[in-house]
């Protein structure tokens, strides 16, 4: 019996049918590869977020009650915070820090360390310094800890509430809220107790503006009261 092999026309539809699934296998692949790589990627943005939250919280947490001296001797407010400070794009912040380490005392100084934090060119900067007061001749360094961030400001909480400006200069606040715009993630905010608010609860925004509201509803309603008290007439027919 004569044997009948694959006509033209058959190995022309095969040869596509295996084209179009080993291009559908490559694009599956490429798509995996593709998400897995975006994947990377974003954990590690996320990653860089989280360190830069934790230099700031170890510092803020961290606060010294000691002011620093500038070059003529003039003591500066415990924390320094305002809109362009240092030069800087946005808020700026500058404050006295525990916790420099000191291994066995092999260099002779504090543990004491002034920390500055600011934002330039889209990049969240840690600056510090080799001594607490301002000497002649000594320039700071400084430390890119976030990239891509648009936006930063810093908030107080003091014996009043909440504030952008830190309430007493000769007092530290209780706790200091940090809320930066990143291209990748959006808004962030934290909030960070300070030695003196871990001693003291603190009050978020939030409950703030629920506590006024309740007060305000509150005298809304006494003052509704009193007005229906004072306008209300006793009925001849009772007597």
């Amino acid at each position: 019996m004569k044997q009948r092999g694959f006509t033209l026309l058959e190995m022309l539809v095969a040869i596509v049918i295996f084209a179009l699934l080993t291009m559908a296998a490559y694009q599956v692949l490429q798509g995996v590869m593709r998400s897995d790589e975006i994947s990377q990627k974003h954990g590690e943005r996320l990653r860089e977020v989280q360190r830069a939250m934790f230099l700031m919280q170890r510092d803020f947490t961290q606060l010294a009650s000691r002011s620093a001296r500038d070059e003529t001797e003039e003591q500066r407010p415990l924390i320094m915070s305002e809109k362009y400070l240092l030069e800087s794009d946005d808020m700026g912040i500058e404050m006295m820090v525990l916790g420099w380490r000191n291994p066995q005392s092999v260099i002779r100084r504090s543990q004491l360390q002034r920390v500055a934090y600011l934002m330039k060119d889209e990049k969240l900067i840690k600056r510090f310094y080799a001594h607490p007061d301002a000497v002649v001749g000594y320039e700071p360094r400084e430390m890119v800890i976030l990239n891509d961030v648009e936006e930063l400001s810093f908030r107080f909480h003091g014996s009043s509430g909440w504030s952008d400006q830190v309430s007493d200069s000769n007092q530290l606040p209780r706790a200091i809220e940090v809320k930066l715009t990143h291209k990748d993630f959006g808004e962030l905010r934290r909030v960070f107790l300070s030695p003196e608010g871990s001693r003291a609860p603190v009050a978020s925004q939030a409950q703030e503006d629920a506590n006024n509201n309740t007060n305000q509803g509150d005298s809304s309603d006494s003052g509704n009261s009193g007005s229906n008290n004072s306008g209300s007439q006793p009925d001849p027919d009772a007597s």
